[in-house]
């Protein structure tokens, strides 16, 4: 949970109260699943604290690539981009420095274009210190070195700043993205480099309703784009900050907001990217807080409106969801960063789970988070995505190697067979 999210109280009666009545759909893990860690990080040059936002990128062969903000390499330990094959062996295919023009400390996931090319974003560094949107090309034949290309690097105050979110490009090749902060009204930006490198701010936030603080985005066969802001909307919720909006982009930029959380039982302050269903023509998402419980949902939004499909009751559940992922069977899989066993985190709140809510709308916890994956506090679990053979993939972004320190330097992590 980042700093503009807000945290929202559960009932310990109406906790109690759910169980009665959702204990059919709370199901203990199935038997078929076996959770993996694939690679624990040491802290070293191989990076530490692997991001929790945005997807991994899964290759065709199994290959998992994705980025860690901080490593301890000398003079070059603000970042790398890292590949895990299926056997667990990481190599760093790509390191980021303190004074590199290219930028530091990537914290979103990467995507991938048809030749195999990768994409990501830092947080800051680059020529005015706001981030950078970076290309990774693989080595020819032969070689080992994977080539860097320096894309865009950001201006806070015309282009946008700090940037948290994965990447998408359109079936032409474009690339779309989105600042936290900065741009004209001052509450972030959603931006395009077209496939001739040119750079274009399509949206600034910061006017209501429109919201502010967007998160990922995702884009439809004709170039619209979708995506929710953790901030903005109903000025009065979230102690006068917002509780944030879905919103939809035509190609030229055109902003329609289709739904205003109020952070009661519809949920507040989004979670990272939606899901887009075409076979229903509906977003998929999930909130932080707000909920029948206050403890978060995941909804559906469609011409119909907005429908909760699973309200989180801060128990063995999960607490504060913040990613879902989708299969080819239209299933839902998400993380949540609380909740789960309440004994995990000194007691308090839990350490996370990892759930599925399948076509029938019912919910299962397929793994749950617990003092031996994280002994002080919760891991940050997130970056997920889903192979072909319906296993899921993500991070934490502690435990693991306990050697690099008492909370660990993070993982990337298997749960094998999510889909049956």
């Amino acid at each position: 949970m980042t700093e503009h999210q807000m945290k929202f109280s559960c009932s310990t009666l109406l906790t109690v109260l759910v169980f009665l009545s959702q204990s059919v759909l709370i199901m203990s893990p199935a038997s078929a699943q076996t959770f993996s860690t694939l690679y624990a990080f040491t802290g070293a040059a191989n990076g530490e604290y692997p991001s929790n936002i945005g997807s991994l990128e899964v290759g065709a062969n199994g290959d998992v690539y994705g980025t860690a903000p901080y490593s301890t390499e000398p003079f070059k330990g603000r970042g790398v981009v890292f590949r895990i094959t299926p056997s667990g062996q990481e190599t760093v295919i790509d390191t980021f420095a303190s004074n590199s023009p290219d930028g530091k400390e990537p914290l979103a996931g990467l995507i991938a274009d048809k030749a195999g090319n990768l994409y990501g974003t830092t947080w800051a560094g680059g020529a005015d210190g706001w981030g950078t949107v970076f290309k990774l090309t693989p080595p020819k034949p032969g070689l080992k070195k994977w080539t860097e290309t320096l894309l865009h690097s950001f201006d806070k105050f015309s282009d946008g700043g700090e940037l948290n979110q994965s990447l998408v490009m359109d079936a032409k090749g474009n690339i779309y993205g989105s600042a936290l902060e900065g741009g004209r009204e001052g509450g972030g930006t959603v931006f395009k480099l077209d496939t001739m490198g040119d750079f274009t701010v399509l949206h600034n936030f910061g006017s209501e309703p429109d919201g502010e603080v967007p998160s990922g985005l995702v884009v439809d066969p004709v170039g619209n784009l979708y995506g929710m802001t953790g901030e903005g909307g109903i000025q009065s919720c979230n102690e006068g900050s917002g509780c944030g909006v879905v919103f939809k982009l035509s190609p030229s930029g055109q902003e329609t907001v289709l739904h205003t959380f109020t952070g009661g039982s519809d949920g507040g302050v989004p979670g990272s990217a939606l899901v887009l269903d075409l076979s229903q023509q509906a977003l998929f998402g999930v909130t932080v807080g707000g909920g029948e419980f206050g403890c978060g949902v995941v909804f559906k939004l469609d011409a119909t409106g907005e429908t909760v499909l699973y309200a989180f009751t801060c128990g063995t559940d999960g607490e504060s969801p913040e990613e879902i992922v989708q299969d080819a069977a239209g299933n839902l899989y998400g993380s949540t960063t609380q909740g789960g066993d309440l004994s995990c985190n000194s007691g308090s709140n839990g350490c996370g789970v990892l759930f599925k809510i399948d076509t029938g709308s019912n919910f299962t916890v397929l793994y749950t988070f617990d003092a031996t994956d994280f002994p002080i506090g919760p891991g940050l679990v997130g970056g997920l995505n889903i192979d072909n053979a319906g296993s899921l993939y993500g991070t934490t972004r502690y435990g693991g190697d306990f050697s690099c320190n008492a909370a660990g330097c993070g993982t990337v992590w298997k749960l094998s067979n999510a889909s049956r």
